[in-house]
């Protein structure tokens, strides 16, 4: 990993979060708040606007999480009766110890393999409760952020959401979230699959369903070549094989194995940060 694929990293995810028109306004009731995937990120995030939504406008939202089984979160997640919990259960557990009340946790979603199925489950949820005007705040990471949003619109454009997310860069690449695991080998390889994905999904083959919807320009130079170099050094998460990939794959595993105590101490120490800002600024006591 060199410094310039980090460059290129936040060149492409910089670009496709700000291509959102849905963002998160300050002034706006949301009474569904979303953390999703597998970052918890996405959690402290959520858990951040649940209290804030209290103080401004004397009502908490229903928290909901969302995520099925990673990559990622199939060899790092805590263990429950012998089987490693989903990334939504991993959301709900620091919702819980971020002080979001186990009552308002609304929907948990945690059968979908990938974004299009997660969404699609959520929706059919969202259904069960008619009468009910629904506006959701997609609480993500940066780089989820724009990937999910094209998905939604696209697959489920009947869903009224909003997306925030903290810009924090290279922030992301953490132990907590095991893409700071094999020198950053992780978050690379999922910003490269962001890139290929749309290419693939936004611009499918004849024939082949369109998964995620088409941005209104053509992708710039920058970002082109970016998402070029990243899709031909890191092949964790493209669809063909290669030895490539396969070495990749191996030095991730090594690595989970070797650093998974730290990912786990790493994340104790985010949820006790995170519990000391909400303290701070809500004058709890986590």
């Amino acid at each position: 990993m060199e410094k310039k694929d980090f460059r290129f990293a936040k060149v492409i995810v910089d670009y496709f979060a700000d291509k959102i028109t849905a963002k998160f306004s300050l002034d706006k009731h949301y009474n569904r708040v979303v953390a999703i995937d597998d970052d918890v990120f996405s959690a402290f995030v959520a858990a951040w606007y649940y209290h804030r939504s209290k103080r401004k406008f004397g009502y908490y939202p229903k928290v909901d999480a969302i995520g099925g089984y990673g990559l990622m979160s199939s060899r790092i997640n805590p263990k429950k009766d012998g089987k490693r919990i989903s990334e939504a259960e991993m959301l709900v557990e620091v919702l819980l110890r971020l002080g979001v009340a186990k009552e308002d946790i609304g929907i948990v979603c945690s059968e979908g393999t990938n974004t299009g199925q997660n969404l699609a489950a959520y929706t059919k949820f969202l259904k069960l409760e008619e009468g009910k005007t629904q506006k959701i705040l997609f609480c993500t990471t940066k780089r989820l952020a724009g990937r999910l949003w094209l998905t939604q619109i696209q697959q489920q454009p009947q869903l009224d959401a909003d997306y925030v997310w903290a810009d924090s860069d290279l922030g992301e690449c953490q132990y907590y979230n095991g893409k700071g695991l094999a020198k950053g080998l992780p978050y690379l390889s999922e910003v490269a699959s962001i890139y290929d994905r749309y290419m693939r999904y936004a611009y499918p083959e004849e024939g082949q369903p369109q998964f995620m919807a088409k941005l209104d320009e053509n992708l710039p130079y920058d970002v082109v070549k970016a998402g070029k170099h990243l899709c031909k050094n890191y092949k964790l998460k493209m669809p063909e094989f290669s030895f490539l990939k396969l070495w990749q794959f191996a030095r991730m595993y090594v690595a989970f194995w070797r650093y998974r105590y730290i990912c786990v101490n790493n994340l104790d120490c985010n949820v006790k940060f995170w519990q000391y800002r909400l303290n701070l600024k809500y004058g709890m006591k986590l």
